[in-house]
This record gives C-alpha cells, structure tokens and sequence, in this order.
C-alpha cells in the first residue's frame, strides 16, 4: 500500500478547505413537520365527514377520539403546521 507524502503547507490547504467547505453546507431541513391537532366536533363524531372536512379544511388526517369521562366521540383533526 502506497502511502503519499504531502509538505506540511499542502496538507493544512487541503484541512483548511475541507473545514471551509463543510462550514458552508446548507443546514439539514427537518424531515418531520410539527403536527398540530384541533377539534372539529366536540358533540359527536362521524369517521366518513370527519376525514374528509379535516382534509378538505386543513389537508389533515381526520378521527374519531374518545375523551375520558365522555360516552360519545368527538372529530379530532391532526395537520402538519407552521
């Protein structure tokens, strides 16, 4: 295996733009959006309208939660938000 052997100057050039060049690399975005929920109906809960008024409302994926203490479900909205 050859092994090659650089002056000092040419190998702090070569640390130096190889930290220059990772310093200047544009930030990782973020995968994941923040997710936000809201309650669309609080009396009751249909799954069919439920999807679909979050979807067309909030481009959300709509359920039917139960809350504790309540004997009915509510329409819960959960959307990617700012």
């Amino acid at each position: 295996m050859a092994t090659i052997k650089l002056p000092l100057s040419s190998l702090s050039l070569l640390l130096l733009v190889l930290l220059l060049s990772a310093a200047w690399m544009p930030p990782k975005a973020s995968a994941q959006p923040r997710t936000c929920s809201i309650e669309l109906d609080p009396t009751g809960c249909n799954p069919r309208d439920c999807v679909a008024r979050c979807a067309s409302q909030y481009r959300g994926l709509g359920e039917c939660a139960h809350q504790e203490y309540v004997s009915h479900f509510h329409c819960v909205c959960l959307y990617a938000c700012l």
